[in-house]
């Protein structure tokens, strides 16, 4: 099958061109782990030491298939929105999603929970991502789709060398650096999770320029073999052998190289997968975002998991992972079917609508993202030199970031030799 050209790509998984089935098959199975691993919230706050081996086994597993799937949404982001245009709309489908999902939940705990008392600010808070770290996913993306046109423009103009060069410099603060000193050289959360989703965009957005398929019959096995080895070794064998609990979260942490490498190398499998477009699997992996939005959110943890399904009732029975699987499944169905609702009622006229009326407003805010492909111009040297520009910013804003703010001198230095390379070069 040949390549399908997609256009508009994004999360929210709302695009006007073809879709690419084997891709959106990793896009479901990425949303069965992270659902997977919310499953774990049910056990928050209970000593799951005291579980059978197989049963502790299986809870640590399940917990940090969350990771690969967070990194494998956003290498699938990475891989099409390095070679999409940027859409207003597809933006405005994202806030849409968002703002129906937080509102939807505020209804239901009003109802459930009448006692409960919201202010006014504190539902703005809720609805615009800025309370109880909910939606914690979203803001960082959202942060990354604003900022993929500005970072195509920079990618697209690196060969395959420097490319290597830039995924290098950030993967060492991202990734390595973390890794091998078991801690976050970051500051707060929010800044970790943005220059992550960074990272990971920017690697789909190599494979998508310089990994061309591999056609060996052998290549899937040995990736599966490579994935589910470096994942026994990350998650298993450390609570087998008894390890104490930091260091099993510090092998579940998103950016550990472990956790990177498996994404990878599961995104490489179903990139090499051949199958005809399917219109179910498309669907369904339409709804992810709207799955995600709808399960993960601190007024449903408990209520879905504890109150309804009673998941910890069953830590130390034979049928505690069959029962895990089911419960996972039956979310993951639930949360299919009101997006699809949510999809064919409201977005679809919604936006029929917008597109209607306001259509060359869109043009024109669409416009200002549209970046002259000057690559092929002789003697341009600012955008023959661009690589070097952006990979200035980049150092400048991680020196800003490590050092310390009441140092100006040094911060002010590492801005003005910015800006003289900006202007020599």
């Amino acid at each position: 099958m040949q390549r399908v050209a997609y256009n508009n790509l994004n999360l929210t998984l709302e695009t006007h061109g073809a879709r690419q089935s084997n891709i959106e098959l990793l896009r479901i199975l990425s949303m069965v782990f992270i659902v997977a691993a919310h499953w774990s919230h049910a056990f928050a706050g209970i000593n799951v030491s005291g579980f059978p081996l197989f049963n502790l086994c299986f809870y640590h597993v399940f917990r940090g298939f969350g990771q690969i799937g967070v990194n494998s949404f956003l290498l699938i982001s990475g891989y099409f929105l390095s070679k999409s245009k940027f859409k207003i709309q597809s933006f405005l489908r994202i806030a849409f999603q968002v703002v129906f999902y937080a509102c939807v939940l505020l209804i239901a705990n009003a109802i459930i929970h009448p006692d409960n008392k919201w202010s006014v600010g504190g539902v703005l808070a809720y609805i615009l991502l800025l309370s109880n770290g909910d939606f914690w996913f979203v803001g960082p993306y959202i942060a990354m789709f604003l900022l993929s046109p500005f970072i195509n423009v920079c990618t697209r103009n690196l060969r395959k060398e420097q490319f290597v060069i830039l995924l290098f410099i950030v993967g060492m603060f991202v990734s390595v650096l973390p890794t091998v000193f078991d801690k976050q050289i970051w500051p707060n959360e929010l800044t970790i999770n943005i220059i992550h989703f960074v990272f990971i965009y920017l690697i789909g957005a190599y494979i998508s320029r310089f990994v061309s398929d591999l056609h060996s019959r052998a290549f899937a096995p040995v990736v599966c073999l490579g994935f589910f080895l470096i994942f026994l070794t990350t998650l298993i064998l450390p609570n087998v052998l008894g390890v104490r609990k930091e260091l099993v979260m510090y092998f579940q942490a998103r950016s550990n190289v472990m956790m990177v490498a498996c994404s990878v190398l599961l995104f490489l499998v179903f990139k090499q997968i051949r199958m005809k477009p399917s219109k179910l699997v498309n669907l369904v992996g339409g709804s992810t975002f709207g799955i995600y939005l709808l399960h993960e959110n601190f007024m449903t943890r408990h209520l879905l998991w504890r109150d309804f399904f009673h998941v910890e009732a069953l830590s130390h029975s034979n049928l505690f992972a069959l029962y895990a699987i089911e419960t996972v499944f039956i979310v993951f169905a639930i949360g299919f079917m009101v997006d699809v609702a949510r999809k064919y009622l409201l977005e679809k006229p919604l936006f029929a609508l917008l597109d209607k009326k306001l259509g060359n407003v869109f043009k024109n805010v669409n416009g200002l993202f549209v970046f002259e492909d000057m690559s092929t111009k002789k003697n341009n040297i600012e955008i023959r030199y661009l690589w070097l520009h952006f990979i200035v910013l980049t150092m400048a804003t991680i020196m800003s970031v490590l050092i310390p703010i009441e140092n100006i001198a040094v911060f002010l230095a590492i801005v003005g030799a910015y800006i003289i390379i900006w202007l020599v070069v």
